[in-house]
């Protein structure tokens, strides 16, 4: 709007870790990246459990949860990173919460399908097109089954997805089980 004048940034390389995280769930999407960025660069100098508590604070909102959910999984080393998935049974959240456990090729190993399977029956369309999405890029031939059921999903997004990871999984018996 014409007159307003934001409120300049702080310097993010200079700032505390309390500003930072005050920073990551703020109002302004700049504020939030800027912060993110800054966390994920100092990473071994962060408190991860802090990031692991915002994201799963309900109190905080949308944007800033997911701020600090992918801060955490991009700054959290192997022997943290699992934790993300203590937020698969948020509601809110889990649809993120999918995408960020399944995002880097490089983890896709030590993530448990068998917290996201459940999730391809979820009642949000989103969570159930990451659910799709995330199981066919974890690559496990025994569960094309629970994608199929997605062929005929209300949503036609979440039913191209199931084709896609589907055909990438090369489930092709398990599509002819669903025209039988």
């Amino acid at each position: 709007p014409k007159g307003v004048k934001p409120a300049e940034l702080p310097d993010y390389s200079k700032a505390p870790e309390v500003l930072l995280l005050r920073e990551l769930i703020s109002d302004s999407q700049r504020r939030r990246l800027a912060a993110q960025r800054e966390i994920i660069r100092r990473r071994s100098q962060v408190d991860l459990g802090k990031l692991l508590h915002l994201a799963g604070d309900e109190s905080v909102s949308l944007a800033g949860r997911i701020a600090s959910l992918f801060a955490f999984s991009q700054a959290a080393d192997e022997r943290t990173f699992s934790a993300i998935a203590t937020l698969l049974g948020d509601r809110q959240l889990a649809a993120w919460a999918i995408r960020a456990l399944t995002d880097d090729d490089r983890r896709l190993k030590s993530v448990d399908p068998t917290s996201i399977v459940r999730l391809v029956d979820a009642s949000d369309p989103r969570t159930r097109r990451e659910a799709v999405r995330a199981l066919g890029r974890l690559g496990n031939l025994s569960i094309a089954g629970n994608l199929a059921v997605r062929l005929n999903d209300v949503d036609p997004i979440v039913r191209h997805v199931a084709v896609a990871a589907l055909a990438r999984l090369n489930a092709v018996k398990q599509c002819l089980a669903v025209l039988d």
